[in-house]
């Protein structure tokens, strides 16, 4: 009887860890494609010390390399040892990141690659997981201010200006762009929807159109806009697209509130 109660204990035990570690991944997730890659590291780290160093998961593996190579100093050249670790358990293979697929040996040329003109390259310090993760916790927690964190999006003031609706055109090309802070979605002209990554800094934004024409910008997926808020009347969006290597203009005039 003890031995029933104690298994069905177990299993209960383990669909609530499963259960906690989706919700961390969905929240992980939103974080990492909105550019808040500081607040990740932590509880990717948490996720990530779970796994035994041959376990597998490239998803997360995935998103604490680029998150970490893409912060400065010691962090950026930990990112660096942690696409070593990835290219030793994972080979020269790709995965899937979001709803992306990730060439993983292109993905640490493009991070880490050596300075232009530069004749070094990083050294392959092959490591495992947990010796990365480590020095990781001991460079974060106090300097980056990483506490309990809560489930919940982190949006900053500035990208919320450039909140509402827009219409947009690219190259002659027609379409409804909804802006939501870090997020938002694209209508063409058929009314197709496509999601948005969005970054933003001041008055620029830079977004991906993710499967608009099977472009992969910069390997985050979708077709890569950059432009500027006017910064008077806070209304209108101008840049540039580009197709096939190609750069092309847009603009995009928000509707009336």
């Amino acid at each position: 009887m003890f031995r029933v109660f104690a298994l069905g204990l177990l299993a209960l035990t383990s669909t609530a860890c499963l259960v906690l570690a989706q919700e961390d991944m969905d929240w992980i997730r939103s974080q990492w494609r909105s550019g808040n890659y500081a607040n990740v590291i932590d509880p990717l780290n948490q996720f990530l010390s779970s796994l035994a160093d041959q376990g597998t998961n490239f998803e997360a593996d995935y998103m604490m390399a680029s998150s970490l190579s893409s912060l400065n100093g010691n962090l950026h050249d930990m990112g660096c040892r942690y696409f070593n670790m990835m290219l030793r358990l994972y080979g020269n293979s790709a995965g899937n990141v979001d709803g992306l697929t990730i060439s993983l040996p292109a993905a640490k040329n493009k991070y880490c690659a050596p300075p232009p003109g530069s004749q070094t390259v990083y050294a392959l310090r092959i490591e495992k997981r947990s010796q990365v993760l480590q020095d990781v916790s001991k460079a974060t927690p106090k300097r980056m201010g990483m506490g309990k964190r809560t489930y919940a999006p982190v949006v900053s003031e500035a990208s919320l200006q450039f909140s509402g609706s827009y219409d947009m055109v690219h190259d002659g090309w027609r379409g409804t762009l909804e802006l939501n802070g870090t997020s938002g979605v694209y209508f063409d002209a058929e009314r197709h929807s496509y999601r948005l990554l969005v970054e933003t800094h001041g008055n620029h934004i830079v977004f991906y159109v993710l499967g608009l024409g099977g472009e992969n910008a910069d390997g985050r997926g979708g077709q890569k806009f950059d432009g500027y808020l006017m910064s008077q009347t806070r209304d209108d969006i101008a840049g540039l697209t580009w197709w096939q290597g190609q750069p092309f203009g847009f603009y995009a005039i928000r509707r009336k509130r």
